[in-house]
């Protein structure tokens, strides 16, 4: 994962229909044997096309019916240096999948009566700074808690993600710098991976012991999830794992997360255990049916708008359906989990390309299993002679001469992510480099206003005629502040 190219974790295609279009028509399940069961998994494997028959990395898909697994296959490669193929045994790192299992944790230790999820969050992490308005546990599950997002920050300071480790206290000496939020806490939705980590946290210090060893016993020995666990050590063996994978110059390289920090990612997994969380909402063998209605239920703002997640999951609809889901997506690694609460369908995707898209392929299998008993699928047709998808309609940067880009030359800090940021001019550009880090570029749109290698903007302040420093903004970061550092003489 870095700074240049996000993963935007809970961000659902809507442009994913074309390859549905072919699949429609009622169909039965392999349990049911027959036929259909050979028509059925010759239409999977269409959806699975791409990943099937091949040495490159591919995807795991698992399947089931009203709790009872119906389908299971693998699809591609585990691991492109031994060419172990996937297996539905294989295990991945899930991503952001993993902050249903935070948020049931601390469902739990409410049902205990050990906390309340509008406890204000600094009864238990005290070094958060006070922001005059409280930050409740419920904001953090609901990502209205304003606070910035951790990787976002972090890749701020670094300058890179894929050198040196992050740790929890990687992120706790991060998060408690920051001076400000992005915005009241509960006034806006704004997907904050730093919520779920601190979730991770308050269960630790509520219980004693931690988020990994708290799911464990509490929620993957008691549902027979036997090759689940949260990761919070990035060198330990796990026989059976993946790799993954990301394309660069024409060809696969490896690429895993560098991270040890856990509650918002780094659950491992196999298709299998989450089918078996999935029948847990069904029937439950831990929680209760109270419970994960109030994680089903979207949050609701200040202002008495609906989101569209609730705790830890999102809840969305899908040709009519209502579909309880979430997607995942660190470095090489991309993961689907959802089920249609209603229809008794659940389905995994777990990936291990950075290319694959298991949303979209999980849209195909459920076209699969429930047809024609979906609304039609709906196209978004572009306005006469305007293209759907249109470069030019893009920003565009303003010319500007490297004599008038010199006022901003120089070298700035910011406390709040503790990094020093070296700006030049490089044509009609400014450059943006930290320690060894590469240059990127930042491009004018407006006077004191750059845009910053198509990700950050960057407003540039002054008192008078000076230029006195920056405050960095993106989605899920507003405002960081850096100011410039004298010149030494």
């Amino acid at each position: 994962m870095t700074t240049a190219s996000p993963i935007r974790k809970g961000a659902f295609a809507i442009w994913s229909v074309a390859i549905l279009l072919c699949l429609s028509g009622e169909i039965v399940g392999p349990s049911q044997g027959g036929a259909g069961a050979d028509d059925l998994a010759v239409r999977l494997d269409q959806v699975f096309d791409a990943w099937r028959n091949t040495k490159g990395p591919g995807c795991a898909l698992g399947v089931s019916r009203n709790g009872a697994v119906v389908y299971e296959h693998g699809y591609g490669m585990a691991n492109l240096e031994t060419g172990t193929p996937i297996q539905p045994s294989s295990i991945f790192h899930v991503a952001s999948v993993s902050k249903q299992f935070t948020a049931l944790a601390v469902m739990l230790l409410a049902r205990d009566g050990k906390l309340s999820v509008d406890d204000d969050i600094r009864k238990y992490i005290t070094e958060i700074p006070d922001y005059g308005t409280p930050i409740t546990i419920r904001h953090l599950l609901t990502h209205t808690s304003g606070l910035r997002d951790q990787w976002e920050l972090i890749g701020l300071s670094r300058g890179r993600f894929e050198e040196n480790r992050i740790t929890e206290a990687d992120v706790m000496d991060i998060v408690v710098r920051q001076k400000a939020l992005n915005f009241t806490p509960g006034n806006e939705y704004v997907y904050s991976n730093t919520g779920f980590t601190l979730l991770g946290v308050i269960v630790k210090r509520v219980t004693g012991i931690s988020l990994r060893d708290f799911a464990d016993e509490r929620v993957f020995k008691p549902l027979g999830m036997t090759n689940t666990h949260f990761h919070d050590d990035y060198t330990m063996l796990v026989p059976g794992r993946t790799s993954a994978y990301a394309r660069r110059a024409g060809g696969w390289h490896v690429s895993i997360p560098n991270f040890d920090v856990y509650g918002a990612t780094n659950l491992f997994t196999t298709v299998g255990d989450l089918l078996k969380w999935e029948a847990n909402f069904d029937h439950p063998l831990v929680g209760d049916r109270r419970l994960f209605d109030e994680m089903e239920t979207p949050g609701r703002l200040a202002n008495g708008k609906a989101t569209s997640y609730g705790f830890g999951l999102g809840i969305y609809r899908y040709r009519g359906a209502r579909v309880v889901e979430h997607e995942g997506g660190d470095a090489g690694y991309r993961s689907y989990l959802g089920r249609f609460p209603e229809r008794g369908l659940a389905i995994a995707v777990l990936c291990n390309a950075a290319t694959a898209n298991p949303t979209l392929l999980a849209r195909g299998v459920a076209d699969a299993y429930l047809g024609s008993s979906l609304a039609p699928v709906e196209t978004k047709v572009a306005p006469k002679g305007v293209p759907l998808f249109d470069s030019t309609l893009s920003r565009r940067p303003t010319a500007v001469s490297s004599a008038a880009l010199a006022a901003y030359a120089g070298e700035y800090y910011s406390e709040e992510v503790d990094a020093h940021y070296r700006v030049a001019v490089r044509n009609s550009a400014l450059s943006f480099r930290t320690g060894t880090s590469d240059p990127t570029l930042a491009w004018r749109e407006s006077p004191d206003t750059f845009d910053w290698n198509e990700y950050y903007t960057v407003q540039f302040t002054r008192s008078g005629p000076r230029v006195t420093g920056f405050e960095v903004t993106n989605d899920r970061m507003r405002r960081v502040k850096f100011v410039r550092v004298p010149a030494r003489r």
